[in-house]
């Protein structure tokens, strides 16, 4: 019987076991549909066809790989599991606990207090924070750390603690010298892990801000995209929907304005301020996309871009191709326009598509996503983040 029938049809609590979870998403990770995946990610990581290491790089090559690396697809095997689980029934609150898991935490931690025999509070000293952490192993913590001791570990969140994903390796505290020499190092190759990381509840207000501004953005404009003639028009129509945002879209989770909110919480609401570059300025056929995952995109001339998808005739429009190989090549463009003109135009983007790249026999099934591994493969790697912060009676983009 499958692990995830237990679950099923009962109040999503603390109860579910993550290790079964866990267990489930590496093992799916680890079927044949990834073998050619596995393989590529394989030569990415060693330069080779063999996983150059040890067992416990071998173990977390093995989490990395079903939590964190995207597929052709530009999905996790964690977000392609979640999927598969969410079609059949699997609760809500569970699939967007295990989504987390995608946002992994690699770091030092000193053990700080051992509160029973599972779970330990650490201090991270990167990022400099506590984090409560337990183990699916019984008595396996108690036995292996004491205060004073230290971990390389990766961990991932679990309602209000985390667990260990993959391999850990455990320090005595005569270490004590080593492991800081290693962080200082650590911190000048990785300044980044050094900021103040967003907790659960932080990442879960952000989530819900980006979803409350999408659902406002459609709300206002009439659609998840627009297209501004010019730059300043741009300029001008983004204010008037901050302002909207700001002062009349009501919040579906309280029933008020986030300007009601914030006086409430006894401060004046202002609008974000907002700075565009200049060469955005003169540019022409601005379009404006928001999406959950990826925030506002600003686009030139997708006026034009959006015509080439969607016009039978679009090989009369001057410079079509240059347009289209212009969006691939530009390291400051997503893949999100290409994505949405293949999901709503299917038929005319592969005939876009086998115009531009003289190619007939091009296949969106195919073909596309090597096409977009090519030219958008750091987008395809990135780690997702939420791109606003939440502050009283102000949204930031992030």
């Amino acid at each position: 019987m499958r692990h995830l029938d237990r679950l099923k049809g009962r109040k999503p609590t603390a109860k579910y076991d993550p290790s079964d979870l866990k267990g489930m998403i590496v093992r799916f990770a680890q079927s044949d549909r990834f073998h050619a995946e596995f393989k590529r990610a394989v030569r990415e990581r060693f330069e080779g066809d063999v996983i150059v290491g040890d067992e416990e790089e071998l173990i977390n090559f093995m989490d990395w790989f079903a939590l964190e690396r995207p597929t052709r697809s530009g999905k996790t095997p964690l977000e392609l599991f979640v999927e598969k689980e969410r079609k059949e029934g699997t609760p809500e609150e569970i699939c967007q606990r295990l989504l987390r898991w995608g946002n992994v935490t690699e770091g030092l931690f000193e053990v700080r207090k051992l509160i029973d025999q599972d779970t330990v509070l650490t201090y991270e000293h990167l990022r400099q924070r506590e984090y409560v952490i337990k183990s699916n192993k019984p008595g396996f913590l108690a036995k292996r750390v004491s205060p004073g001791y230290y971990m390389i570990a990766r961990i991932v969140p679990w309602y209000d603690h985390y667990y260990f994903s993959g391999s850990s390796a455990m320090f005595p505290p005569e270490a004590e010298k080593q492991l800081a020499e290693m962080i200082e190092d650590m911190r000048g190759k990785y300044p980044e892990l050094a900021r103040e990381e967003m907790d659960e509840e932080m990442i879960q207000k952000a989530l819900d801000a980006q979803e409350e501004m999408c659902r406002a953005f459609v709300e206002f404009f009439g659609d998840d995209e627009v297209v501004f003639p010019t730059g300043r028009e741009m300029a001008k129509g983004m204010e008037a929907f901050c302002r909207y945002h700001l002062f009349e879209h009501v919040q579906e989770s309280t029933g008020k304005t986030l300007a009601q909110q914030a006086r409430e919480a006894g401060v004046e609401p202002k609008l974000p301020e907002q700075g565009y570059p200049p060469e955005l300025m003169k540019a022409e056929e601005i379009g404006v996309l928001v999406d959950q995952k990826e925030g506002f995109v600003l686009l030139p001339e997708y006026g034009t871009f959006r015509r080439i998808f969607t016009e039978e005739d679009f090989q009369s429009i001057p410079g079509y191709r240059q347009l289209i190989y212009g969006y691939l090549e530009a390291d400051t463009i997503p893949p999100l326009p290409f994505q949405r003109m293949v999901e709503r135009h299917p038929e005319q983007a592969q005939r876009v598509f086998q115009a531009v790249l003289t190619r007939r026999k091009f296949s969106l099934k195919q073909d596309l996503p090597k096409l977009m591994r090519r030219y958008k493969g750091n987008w395809l790697r990135r780690k997702p983040k939420p791109w606003v912060t939440v502050q009283t009676g102000n949204l930031q983009e992030g």
